[in-house]
Order: C-alpha cells, then sequence, then structure tokens
C-alpha cells in the first residue's frame, strides 16, 4: 500500500471554544502530526469534542503531537477538536493517507 503525505493548516477563531480539526468524516488516517503554528502566543489544547484549557493536551508555540494507529485501526480526523488560548492562533497538521 502506498501513502501519501497531506498538509493543512487550522486555526481557531475565539478562544475558549472547541472547533473540529476538520469537518471531513472522511479523513481517517494512520498517523497525523499536529504542530502548534510558531507565530502562536499562547497554547493551543487538544482534545476531544469537549477540550477546554483545563482538559487539553498543551502545545506551546512550535511544539508537535504525533499519533499512531494500530496496524487496522485509522485516526478519523475529525474526532480531534482545537481549543486556544489567544483568538485565532491553531496548528499545522501533516498526515499519511492512504494512496
Amino acid at each position: 500500500m502506498l501513502l501519501k503525505t497531506k498538509s493543512f493548516q487550522k486555526t481557531v477563531a475565539a478562544a475558549g471554544t472547541a472547533e473540529q480539526l476538520t469537518e471531513n468524516n472522511g479523513l481517517n488516517m494512520p498517523t497525523v502530526d499536529i504542530k502548534a503554528l510558531s507565530t502562536n502566543a499562547g497554547l493551543v489544547y487538544v482534545g476531544g469534542s469537549g477540550v477546554t484549557s483545563s482538559n487539553g493536551y498543551e502545545l506551546a508555540a512550535g511544539a508537535a503531537v504525533s499519533l499512531e494507529a494500530s496496524r487496522e485501526e485509522r485516526i478519523s480526523l475529525s474526532d480531534i477538536w482545537l481549543d486556544v488560548g489567544t483568538n485565532g492562533e491553531g496548528v499545522s497538521v501533516l498526515y499519511l493517507e492512504d494512496k
């Protein structure tokens, strides 16, 4: 199986309001890297639909987290949510898509 590298950026309009990484339910990937934009002044919080500054996985500017599914499983990018500490900040996303 061949994998194709894809990427995009996502910003969150309002701090304190969680937004989906993507609304595209068809993006189910074996791996995904999420990196806070280097220009962010505050933290980005990564988690599920209820993510907040008090329960999210914290990413400072330039910090990243890598997610990898087991062999047969996939990560649904629409199940990942973001919140931010400062309006308009966000992440860049890199993932491998089945070709």
